[in-house]
């Protein structure tokens, strides 16, 4: 059993490095989409995730993931996914 444990250990330090080294730029392309369309966010460091104001509701994305959760905007995975249902929401449809 401790063969296995080791293993588990070397494919979580793997995926744990993995997220490091992509985790910046995810934020930086998040940040930079929200911006264009009008969004100013705040990065929340303890919970690794973007949050912004929509319709005066506290919305919050988690770039590693993709997933967005908010009132008024419900909950999904993707980053495109969510641009566009802002981008609908403010347009009015």
């Amino acid at each position: 059993m401790g063969e296995l444990a080791e293993d588990f250990a070397l494919m979580r330090e793997a995926k744990q490095e993995r997220r490091n080294r992509r985790e910046p730029g995810r934020i930086a392309f998040v940040e930079k989409q929200l911006s264009n369309i009008g969004y100013k966010t705040e990065y929340d460091g303890f919970n690794k995730c973007l949050i912004f104001k929509h319709k005066g509701n506290t919305c919050k994305i988690y770039p590693f993931t993709g997933w967005w959760t908010g009132k008024g905007i419900g909950s999904d995975r993707g980053v495109k996914k969510l641009l566009r249902k802002l981008l609908e929401e403010n347009n009015g449809r």
